[in-house]
C-alpha cells in the first residue's frame, strides 16, 4: 500500500492533520464519485470500515473513504476538511486544511488525525474536488464526550529537586521560600501506556497579588517515556522572587482534571532553619570553566564532578558534609565505596559546592550517589553515573 502523507499545523485548539492517500488498482469510465463516506476505519483495499458520521471528541482518526468510477485517467481528487461551525471553540467555515493527489485506482482515503487535544464540538465537513471542480461534501459532526481515562495519580510531591533519570523527588515540601530557584511536582502515573499525554497548570490561587485569584501562570505537557513518575517544573522570572501566596498544580489527562496539588510560598525569612533545598550535580565546561552543564552523567575522563545544594537560614556553625560514594562499579566488584568527604561550616542562605576531583586515572565507570548531610543527618542523596 502506498502512502501520501504531509502535515498541517491549525490553530491552538485544533489538532494536526494527517491526510494521505490510499491508491490502489481501478477501472475505466468517466471519473465520477460513486460513494464517499467518513467512517472509523479502512481495510487493506481501501473500502469504508465503520462507517459513522458523528464522532466523539477523543477519536483518534476520522476517514473519509472516496470511491471513483474512474481512475485510469488519473483524475485530481483534491481533499478539504472544514470546521463548519464550533460554537466551543467559536469557529465558522474554517479550514482546517486540504491535500491532493492523483488517483490510480477505485478508492482514494483522507485521514484527519487528532493532536493531543480534544476535538471541538460542532459541525464538520469534508469538501472533494475532481481536477478542481466541486464534487461533493460529506457532513459528519463532533459530539457527546471524552472517555474518561483510566490513568490515576498517586504519590504527588512538590519538590525543589528530582532525580533526572527517574523523576522521583530528592527532598519534599508543602511550603517553599519564595527565592526557591525551581519549584518541581511529582508524582507517580497509574495505568499510563507510553506516549500518554499528560497536562500541568500550574494556578495562583491566591495572596500578595491583589486582584490576581485563580490564575494559570504556566502550563506544560509531556508524552510519558514508560518511567513509573511524571515531573513538571516551574521558575520564577530572572532577577524577582516567587510572588508570596497559595498555589496548585492541576495534572490533566485528555484535558480532565486527575490530580490537584496544593502548596504555599511564604518569605524566605519565615522558615525555620536550616534546611537544604535545590540540590544537584554539575559540570563545567570551557577552557575557563564558565560554562555550567547540569547534568547526571559524566564522561570517565571529566576533571572533576561537582555538587550544589541551596543551606538555608542556617545559625553560625551549621554543618553541611557531601560524601561522594561509588555505588555499583560497572565492572569489578566494587560497591558501596566511599570515594571522599567535604565537610563546610556556614551561616544564613547560600550555596555549598564540593567536588570530586579525578587524579590520573579515569573515573571508574559505573553508579554513584552524593549524599548531603545537615549537621549529622542525611538528607539529600543525588544519584549520577559515570559511563
Amino acid at each position: 500500500m502506498k502512502i501520501n502523507k504531509s502535515v498541517l499545523v491549525s490553530s491552538s485548539v485544533l489538532p494536526v492533520l494527517m491526510i494521505f492517500s490510499l491508491i490502489l488498482s481501478g477501472c475505466a469510465g468517466t471519473p465520477v464519485i460513486e460513494q464517499a463516506v467518513t467512517c472509523h476505519s479502512v481495510s487493506q483495499s481501501g473500502q469504508p470500515g465503520l462507517v459513522a458520521d458523528t464522532f466523539s471528541p477523543d477519536v483518534e482518526t476520522i476517514y473519509c473513504a472516496v470511491k471513483l468510477s474512474d481512475a485510469i485517467t488519473g483524475p485530481s481528487i483534491k481533499c478539504e476538511w472544514m470546521v463548519v461551525n464550533s460554537d466551543e471553540a467559536k469557529l465558522k467555515d474554517y479550514m482546517l486544511g486540504t491535500e491532493t493527489v492523483k488517483a490510480a485506482s477505485p478508492y482514494v482515503v483522507f485521514a484527519f488525525t487528532r493532536a493531543d487535544s480534544l476535538l471541538p464540538l460542532g459541525d464538520y465537513a469534508v469538501k472533494l474536488y475532481i481536477n478542481d471542480q466541486y464534487a461533493q461534501t460529506v457532513s459528519f459532526k463532533v459530539q457527546g464526550q471524552a472517555a474518561e481515562s483510566a490513568v490515576t495519580f498517586t504519590d504527588p510531591v512538590i519538590a525543589t529537586c528530582i532525580d533526572e533519570d527517574t523523576n522521583q523527588p530528592l527532598d519534599k515540601f508543602d511550603t517553599l521560600p519564595n527565592n526557591a530557584g525551581m519549584i518541581f511536582c511529582t508524582a507517580k502515573a497509574v495505568g499510563a501506556g507510553f506516549g500518554t499525554t499528560i497536562k500541568a497548570n500550574w494556578i495562583y490561587v491566591k495572596g500578595q497579588l491583589q486582584g490576581v485569584t485563580d490564575r494559570v501562570f504556566a502550563s506544560g505537557s509531556l508524552k510519558t517515556e514508560g518511567l513509573d513518575y511524571v515531573a513538571f517544573a516551574v521558575s520564577p522570572r530572572a532577577g524577582t522572587p516567587f510572588p508570596i501566596g497559595e498555589y496548585t498544580v492541576k495534572l490533566l489527562v485528555d484535558d480532565k482534571e486527575k490530580l490537584s496539588v496544593p502548596f504555599k510560598v511564604v518569605d524566605s525569612a519565615g522558615i525555620p532553619g536550616p534546611y537544604l533545598t535545590e540540590a544537584v550535580t554539575f559540570a563545567v565546561k570551557g577552557t575557563d570553566n564558565a560554562t555550567i552543564d547540569m547534568t547526571n552523567s559524566f564522561a570517565e575522563k571529566v576533571d572533576a564532578i561537582n555538587c550544589h545544594v541551596k543551606v538555608n537560614n542556617a545559625p553560625a556553625d551549621t554543618e553541611v558534609k557531601i560524601q561522594w560514594i561509588l555505588v555499583k562499579a560497572a565492572q569489578g566488584d566494587v560497591a558501596d565505596r566511599k570515594l571522599n568527604e567535604d565537610v563546610q561550616k556556614v551561616q544564613g542562605t547560600s550555596p555549598v559546592i564540593a567536588s570530586l576531583i579525578r587524579k590520573d586515572d579515569p573515573f571508574p565507570r559505573g553508579r554513584y550517589v552524593a549524599k548531603i548531610f545537615l549537621n549529622g543527618e542525611e538528607k539529600i542523596a543525588v544519584p549520577f553515573r559515570v559511563q
